[in-house]
């Protein structure tokens, strides 16, 4: 009966070779855009992951709100306005902490724009526990991600110029995953020099205490520094925690768009097309075949379209991801991936084409089901 179903779903098909290229065509345009939108989504997602998971920070000090991080594009209201001194005052009031103040930016080398992230490189491997660097800081300094050493041909004691001063690259890290693996980190001291600084945008530390202490510790930061703000690393956690719900429900959105948009053309035509055919289903069942088969053979005219346009969207959707990539490359030299061609765009494609064919021939594929024999015949 399966075979004998898609026989005649396949003949069908054929028979109406312009409807069923414009529901194909409504689903590919679906499928397509979906995936490209995705992708890009699923980019960002996966930088801002794992670029949480790296870092080891118990708290954060700023001088307003907590910063918002898009992998290496951070939104602060507080750069630069931190004295120099608190910085000196905190390492001489908590010698057992580890202090470190930071800088993030992006800066313009061999004219590509590369995250860079500049703290006391000393502490490097405390803050970034994969890097496992333990050096001691020389000025003029440079360590930088894998991927960022592939990308400009870089090895290890090779000279990098920043801000028109070489850089000897001290070590290559091979274990970030994040962006930080296209970022090149520099000594805070440096970068102080290199832009002409004298106000610190952020500091970090790490107290190797437990939650309760450091909320102590914040407590009494607070009424020694009313103008500063002190958040634990759960509430700078939460801040990307909550614009990766934010991304997560794009997604949501994305997907149900996607499904209605090619639902309404899909059905709309398989609905027409079964209305077309009642006399010949009529004819079907008045020569025996049971009324299943009807049923299957237009539910699978919906899944086999759905198949063929969800293929050709996920092509052109590669396609097209893979070039907006490299244009979004060359307009803004950008040296970070922003696209992710991941099992989960994959997954969540396939869902969309799975609920598209079967949503959409669900219902003309039960009007045929219960069609009338008798009344049928007599039209």
């Amino acid at each position: 009966m399966l075979i004998l179903s898609l026989k005649l779903a396949n003949s069908n098909l054929k028979y109406r070779k312009e409807r069923t290229f414009l529901t194909v065509f409504s689903i590919v345009i679906s499928i397509f855009i979906s995936f490209l939108l995705l992708s890009i989504i699923d980019g960002f997602l996966k930088t801002i992951k794992n670029s949480i998971n790296l870092k080891k920070i118990d708290i954060v000090i700023t001088s307003g709100d907590l910063p918002i991080e898009l992998g290496p594009i951070v939104v602060s209201t507080s750069s630069y306005k931190i004295n120099i001194n608190i910085y000196q005052e905190l390492r001489n009031k908590y010698p057992n902490f580890i202090i470190s103040p930071i800088f993030k930016d992006l800066i313009k080398i061999n004219d590509k724009l590369i995250p860079i992230i500049s703290l006391d490189l000393n502490y490097i491997d405390k803050f970034y526990p994969n890097s496992q660097v333990n050096i001691l800081y020389s000025s003029q300094t440079a360590i930088i991600g894998k991927e960022l050493s592939r990308l400009l041909n870089l090895k290890q004691n090779d000279i990098i110029t920043i801000q028109n001063k070489p850089f000897r690259i001290s070590k290559i890290l091979n274990k970030l995953n994040g962006y930080e693996d296209y970022a090149i980190f520099i000594d805070y001291k440096d970068y102080i020099q290199l832009f002409n600084i004298n106000s610190l945008s952020q500091l970090w530390v790490i107290t190797n205490l437990n939650n309760l202490e450091n909320k102590k510790i914040i407590q009494e930061l607070k009424s020694t520094y009313p103008n500063l703000f002190f958040y634990e690393n759960e509430q700078v956690n939460n801040n990307q925690y909550s614009l990766i719900a934010l991304l997560r429900s794009l997604q949501v959105v994305i997907i149900i768009a996607s499904i209605s948009t090619a639902l309404v053309a899909s059905t709309n035509t398989i609905l027409i097309t079964t209305f077309e055919r009642i006399k010949e289903f009529a004819i079907l069942l008045a020569i025996g075949s049971p009324r299943f088969l009807v049923f299957l053979t237009v539910l699978f005219e919906g899944i086999i379209i759905s198949f063929i346009g969800s293929i050709i969207g996920i092509i052109l959707g590669i396609i097209s991801s893979l070039l907006f990539q490299n244009s979004f490359y060359k307009a803004l030299n950008l040296s970070i991936p922003i696209v992710s061609l991941s099992f989960n765009v994959f997954l969540q494609i396939l869902i969309i084409s799975i609920l598209i064919g079967f949503l959409s021939s669900i219902l003309p594929a039960y009007i045929a089901f219960s069609i009338n024999l008798q009344e049928s015949i007599r039209k």
